[in-house]
């Protein structure tokens, strides 16, 4: 399936191509209201069956310092999770046990 997308200075995003490679989405655009007539890009992935595209904001990073880095891949127990509720639950394990300051989102979708 075909996803279209824009990154408006987000970049935390993930396509993971079956349990194994890992890509982060080209197309990215400036955070949105700091320029004030920002033209913001649409891009497209597509998905093989298989393939997931996880979204998470930087709450994550609080919670998984691992993380940080974008060329640093998912967790290989959530690369092979079997569900996209499984990998959300894999990578945003312990964030109700912490104090946190930012919110923890994660968003997965798998294509079967």
């Amino acid at each position: 399936g075909d996803v279209d997308y824009v990154d408006a200075g987000h970049g935390h995003a993930r396509l993971l191509r079956g349990a194994t490679g890992q890509e982060l989405l080209p197309q990215r655009s400036a955070p949105i209201g700091i320029f004030p007539d920002s033209q913001f890009l649409a891009g497209k992935a597509r998905l093989e069956p298989g393939d997931s595209l996880v979204v998470f904001s930087d709450g994550l990073l609080d919670l998984r310092p691992d993380l940080a880095t974008k060329e640093v891949k998912l967790p290989n127990e959530a690369r092979r999770a079997a569900s996209a509720q499984e990998m959300v639950d894999i990578l945003a394990h312990g964030a109700r046990d912490k104090e946190l300051f930012d919110d923890v989102t994660v968003l997965a979708l798998k294509r079967l």
